[in-house]
């Protein structure tokens, strides 16, 4: 308890810095949820004449935006993970209890690679990345927590620690051909080069934006 004493407020203020680092990507993670549900729920179901098939799901997109997250997830629960009403009399019949069924329907998707794409890595169905909380981004503003100087952490540095401990995390997952890539796609870091005087190389640096900065930069790509 030492350490959270007044005599100490450097280690006081590291720990709020940690504490707030850690309930900023919670609620990112909470918003891209939602952003995801909103998705599913807005294309669940999408009925109607030929020509007015889009006119229909634009409509529903626009319809969802509305809605809360909770909502959102008894929508989703009433459609998908509902089953047929021969399904469900044959589970009640055989378990007693015809919300396993659900459940278990839930635990299936969790355990595919889309899922695991969708919620841990922000990769979408089409590719494409939502760059504020994927697990590309998490990796380095983690080994920035690790390893940074003054500010800034060195890019070699990160990547060597992310391939050790996070082996699963590499750029081609993201679509990119190098970590300084993902840091100029993503649009979350600043970068900068530093010559090293032992062996005359540029070195890459990089350091996380300001959150006003990086949301304004994200808005922009």
């Amino acid at each position: 308890m030492a350490s959270l004493t007044p005599t100490n407020p450097d280690a006081l203020l590291d720990l709020q810095r940690t504490v707030q680092r850690k309930l900023g990507r919670c609620l990112l993670r909470l918003q891209q949820y939602e952003i995801l549900l909103k998705s599913l729920v807005a294309h669940r179901d999408i009925a109607g004449p030929p020509a007015r098939l889009q006119a229909i799901r634009d409509a529903q997109v626009v319809y969802v935006q509305k809605m809360t997250l909770g909502t959102l997830v008894g929508m989703l629960t009433d459609s998908y993970l509902t089953p047929n009403q021969d399904d469900a009399a044959a589970s009640e019949d055989e378990s007693g209890d015809g919300g396993l069924w659900a459940w278990a329907s839930m635990a299936s998707v969790m355990a595919t690679p889309a899922y695991e794409d969708l919620f841990a890595n922000g990769i979408w169905p089409d590719g494409s990345v939502n760059w504020p909380t994927s697990g590309a981004v998490s990796c380095l503003r983690e080994a920035e927590s690790r390893f940074a100087t003054h500010g800034w952490t060195k890019l070699n540095t990160a990547t060597a620690w992310i391939r050790e401990q996070h082996s699963d995390q590499q750029p081609q997952r993201y679509g990119c051909g190098s970590w300084r890539q993902v840091i100029h796609e993503s649009r979350q870091f600043e970068i900068r080069k530093q010559g090293n005087k032992d062996n005359g190389c540029n070195e890459v640096w990089y350091r996380s934006r300001p959150v006003e900065t990086a949301i304004q930069q994200e808005q922009q790509s």
